[in-house]
């Protein structure tokens, strides 16, 4: 047995210097520590995906496919690591998606991905290199718009001046440009003058290619030294390219490209917009790297753009948008509201209880917990920021931080009103609990572990919670039983000479508190122990009916709550075939709409301000454009982004030759809550099913937004050789490069200038490239030189092509979408009864067909496997972790019954507050797990050792509920104060971590009620079990009479 002057406890309280330096180190490493961390909004979140872009241009996504995709599969078939291959042909790109297990190192992936890729050596010619890449989540910090009445040329210049500007700024290192063409120096040669001049358009490329370039010319080590030598012939602007010379003779005629071609230095073709309020505009985006803050960098972006505004050009505005340095600033403004205020409620909660001394040193074990942890974040233990997530880590825990420190300080109390103030009372009441306590935090630490085991996006959230979590009890471990009874030996004293207010109100309870116990508590409490079996059974029956409940939907239940955000995202996609000036005529009608409802709400009241903030559009190709609608902040308007959303859809309408116009505002969770993937060998049954199953979605009421991804392409002209070619020489291929020349252009070379890549293109001019009729007039070069019409030696025909084509692991597949009301839905349910009614049918129409689900309903299956493997792992432990201190295999069992009782105080909660039950609501539910253990486990351990001094079972678990009722309720006071900011926070950047929270606080009500009443009814169960089995193996032996 430990002396009472020997051990850490009694160290630390006769060298009160120790624990007082000790409690300084922590804080000062705290404080030190939160001036230089990051901030951020949300966690930079490693995606786990590598990907691969290869760029072949001028490809049909089939030539794509053949070419490159199925080649990519192959090589990379049989690595280990892999979970998915996710690819997509489109025209002149392939993209592959390589998504990695969440147990593989993605560095050494990537070098095994690299290393096969780069061994292919059977990809096409004319295809590039393959660009490997680990994909990386990048943080916008905020956009610039430029616009005004400048022409493409200067208004890119001007942007392009802006970002050398702004990266020349110490707190700024990346910034990119959008809405801008690259710029391009074409050289275009009609049939007619080519066929005159006897020219070829490799003739000419290779031409430009000889006559524009540097090149070294070694070294001449001359007596006076060493003399590089250079050929300087480079060629940078368009007019500089018209001398050069494409053929000469012995007369000295000679003709030269300027002759013979129209030279521009201007854009590349294609489709090009990006509008800033309906005005034409160039946007730059601005990003924070690194270690660098987001509110050091939009700082740095407002004084430039102060400073910048008055040199513009007149008419030229530049306009900060998006900026998330402002929602960032109110979320942590919220959050450190919110951990301020749940600490104020603890304070008061502990001086309804407790002598106000001994509150505020109690109390402390807060601040000392979370500057401890917050010492650790930056560390590679924790490698965490100042964000959401781990504010919300800290408001989760504020009231957990006091349990261990109620406990001691209760009894350490309760010692000194007995046996009298000192030194030695204090050890005394520390070491009586400290096991017990001890061990209570471990097992709530434990419960955290399975939100470390959460996998892609979800679970890099939860890990910054729970590593906070586990971080703030470590401390509060320290604290309270090595920095606590130090400070309470010098305040312990006794209460009878306390005067004032408080003590007069701490004696009021103080009485009020054995009132209850004694007539209240006590007698109720005896006449249910003698009914133990019937309270289990109403606990059961309670048990029962809030499963129920979830099963028959009175509480909905989601995988992620819909998010009151401030983006709204809009994709729109034309049908293929569509002209640009159609995809601008469709863009400026959205946006109309998008004013319109703006007007409408200012209108109704819905805010003072206008609702609709900013609105850009830009263009991705001829047939797709985003656009990005910035609300008011959520707070500063009364009605929801969804209903925004609603309004903006019903003002838009049909819209001719828009094919999909898709929205969504959750950034957090941007994936559909119904994604079928139908996979087959065979185009037709999957292009049939697919049309199939979006009619049955489309007539079901509250699902909307229903499309695949089967989009038709461009019309592909098919060209093939007449055997009329090979008498001329020809092949495929001088046929397939002579086309691709002349229509697609030959890139001659590619040049610096400044800090952009200007390429060199030969081909026809537009009005010949744009007209079909183009390729019948055109000549094929034979390898004599002469000139054959194309009729004689190629066919062309025209079919119909596909715009993208998608694999997954090695099979084409096609998605089939949709978004679901979840006011009205519970999107599981909606997919069981799609598989029920729909899905069986279709195959047994179409032989061959399979199918997945993916999007929403994947990650809920992913998450909930991993949060129950994740949870029976952390209820181990749990068990362990209490049958050591109470050297029992059973009455870890009694103490964990708790633990599904937690479920119906949640589930009651959410139907209180009309939440549903989501993935969040689970993982509070987790966290209960070791909470709701803790008071029982010392409640257990008072019984044990009632047990030890005689008593009988019944009295001691009367006696023990009746002696720690004060302690349970206050700790489970303080950690429901600790959360009830939040649950009754109502501001949107709170609102998808409110659900966690509910399940927590509510739970923790219940399970309250359950520690005092079924956990010494079951213990007085597990009492009458073990003397039933006793008996059975001791049966009492026949007693023989004498006759």
């Amino acid at each position: 047995m430990t002396r009472p002057d020997k051990g850490m406890i009694a160290w630390f309280v006769n060298n009160p210097v120790a624990a007082n330096l000790l409690m300084l180190v922590i804080i000062m490493g705290g404080l030190l520590t939160a001036f230089s961390i990051r901030k951020e909004f949300f966690p930079e979140m490693a995606t786990g995906v590598i990907t691969i872009h290869v760029e072949y241009p001028g490809a049909s996504p089939a030539d794509v496919e053949a070419g490159i995709l199925v080649k990519i599969e192959e090589v990379l078939n049989g690595l280990d690591g892999i979970e998915r291959i996710v690819a997509e042909a489109q025209e002149g790109l392939a993209a592959v998606r390589v998504m990695l297990r969440h147990t593989a190192d993605p560095s050494d992936m990537l070098n095994a991905v690299r290393a096969r890729v780069d061994r292919l050596d059977t990809l096409p010619l004319l295809a590039q290199k393959p660009a490997i890449a680990q994909e990386t989540t990048r943080t916008g910090v905020l956009w610039l718009a430029l616009s005004g009445p400048l022409d493409e040329g200067r208004i890119k210049a001007l942007a392009q001046s802006i970002k050398e500007d702004l990266l020349l700024i110490p707190q700024i290192r990346q910034a990119e440009i959008h809405g801008t063409r690259p710029e391009q120096i074409t050289i275009e040669l009609s049939e007619m003058r080519l066929r005159q001049y006897g020219l070829t358009m490799e003739e000419v490329a290779r031409a430009v290619r000889r006559n524009s370039l540097d090149l070294p010319g070694g070294i001449i080590k001359s007596s006076g030294g060493e003399i590089l030598v250079r050929t300087m012939g480079q060629l940078s602007m368009a007019e500089d390219f018209g001398d050069i010379i494409l053929k000469s003779n012995a007369n000295g005629h000679r003709v030269t490209l300027g002759q013979v071609a129209r030279i521009d230095d201007g854009f590349e073709e294609g489709a090009w917009f990006l509008r800033h309020q309906g005005k034409l505009a160039v946007g730059i985006q601005v990003f924070r790297v690194g270690d660098q803050s987001t509110m050091e960098v939009a700082r740095a972006v407002y004084d430039y753009v102060a400073k910048k505004q008055p040199d513009l050009p007149e008419g030229i505005a530049l306009s900060v948008i998006f900026d998330t340095s402002r929602v960032l600033s109110a979320s942590l403004k919220l959050m450190g509201s919110n951990l301020l205020w749940g600490a104020v409620l603890v304070f008061a909660a502990l001086l309804l209880f407790l002598r106000a001394r001994v509150a505020l040193w109690v109390m402390a074990g807060i601040p000392v917990s979370i500057l401890g942890a917050v010492w650790l974040m930056p560390s590679p233990l924790i490698d965490a920021t100042i964000n959401m997530v781990t504010l919300f880590g800290f408001i989760l825990v504020i009231g957990l931080l006091v349990d261990d420190a109620i406990v001691i300080g209760e009894n350490v109390h309760a010692t000194v009103e007995r046996e009298g103030p000192g030194s030695a009372s204090v050890i005394k009441g520390a070491r009586e609990v400290a096991v017990p306590a001890t061990f209570g935090v471990l097992t709530t630490m434990a419960a955290f572990l399975p939100m470390l085991m959460l996998p892609g996006i979800t679970g890099e959230l939860w890990r910054g919670i729970a590593l906070v979590a586990i971080a703030c009890l470590v401390f509060s471990l320290i604290e309270s039983k090595l920095i606590l009874p130090a400070h309470l030996s010098q305040t312990c004293q006794s209460r009878r000479n306390e005067r004032g207010a408080l003590a007069r109100l701490q004696r009021w309870i103080d009485r009020g508190m054995k009132s209850f116990t004694d007539y209240v508590y006590r007698p109720l409490s005896e006449r249910l122990l003698n009914r133990p079996y019937a309270i289990l059974a109403v606990f059961a029956v309670l048990l029962l009916i809030t499963a129920a409940t979830l099963k028959g939907g009175h509480v909905r239940m989601v995988f992620f709550p819909e998010i009151n955000d401030t983006i709204i995202h809009v994709q729109v996609s034309m049908v293929p075939g569509s002209t640009f000036s159609e995809t601008l005529s469709a863009t400026s009608h959205i946006e109309n709409a998008a004013i319109r409802v703006n007007a409408e709400l200012r209108a109704s009241g819905c805010s003072s301000e206008d609702v609709l903030q900013h609105l850009i559009a830009w263009a991705e190709d001829e047939t797709q454009v985003t656009l990005l609608a910035e609300l008011l902040p959520a707070e500063e308007r009364s009605i929801r982004s969804q209903e925004v959303q609603r309004r903006w859809r019903e003002h838009i309408g049909e819209i001719p030759g828009v094919r999909q116009l898709e929205f969504h505002t959750d950034e957090v969770n941007a994936r559909k809550a119904i994604h079928f993937e139908l996979y087959s060998r065979d185009e037709e049954p999957l292009r049939l099913a697919a049309n199939a199953l979006k009619a049955h979605l489309a007539r079901t009421d509250g699902v909307y937004n229903v499309h695949d991804s089967l989009v038709p392409g461009k019309p592909e002209l098919h060209l093939s050789l007449k055997p009329a070619a090979h008498h001329f020489g020809l092949n495929t291929e001088d046929l397939a490069h002579q086309v691709r020349w002349a229509f697609h252009g030959e890139q001659a070379q590619t040049l610096q200038r400044g800090q952009e890549e200007v390429k060199v293109v030969v081909r026809y001019p537009a009005s010949e490239r744009h007209a079909l009729a183009s390729i019948h007039a055109m000549r094929i070069r034979t390898p004599e030189g002469d000139a054959i019409p194309f009729s004689v030696v190629a066919d062309a025909r025209l079919k119909p092509g596909v715009a993208r084509i998608e694999r997954h692991n090695g099979r084409r597949v096609v998605h089939v979408m949709a978004d679901v009301d979840k006011e009205r839905h519970d999107p599981g349910r909606l997919i069981e009864s799609f598989r029920a009614d729909v899905m069986e049918d279709l195959l047994q129409r179409y032989p061959g067909l399979s199918y997945e689900i993916d999007g929403e309903m994947r990650d809920q299956a992913e998450s909930l496997g991993v949060l129950v493997r994740g949870g029976l792992l952390a209820i181990f432990l749990i068990y362990a972790l209490m049958a050591v201190p109470l050297g029992s295999y059973l009455q870890p069992l009694i103490i964990m019954a708790a633990i599904p009782f937690g479920l119906v105080g949640a589930v009651a909660g959410h139907w209180a507050l009309g939440l549903p039950v989501s993935v969040l609501s689970l993982c509070g539910l987790v966290a209960l797990s070791g909470v709701a253990v803790n008071d029982s486990l010392i409640l257990v351990a008072f019984i044990n050792e009632r047990r030890r001094v005689g008593q009988s079972a019944r009295q001691a678990a009367r006696d023990a509920g009746a002696a720690r009722l004060r302690a349970v309720m206050l700790t489970s006071l303080t950690t429901i104060c600790g959360l009830l900011p939040m649950l009754l926070e109502r501001s949107p950047q709170a609102q998808f971590l409110v659900p966690m929270a509910v399940s927590l606080g509510f739970g923790l009500l219940f399970t309250t009620v359950v520690t005092l009443v079924l956990v010494p009814t079951l213990y007085l169960i597990g009492d009458d079990i073990k003397r039933y089995l006793w008996n059975l193996a001791n049966p009492p032996r026949p007693v023989l009479t004498s006759q």
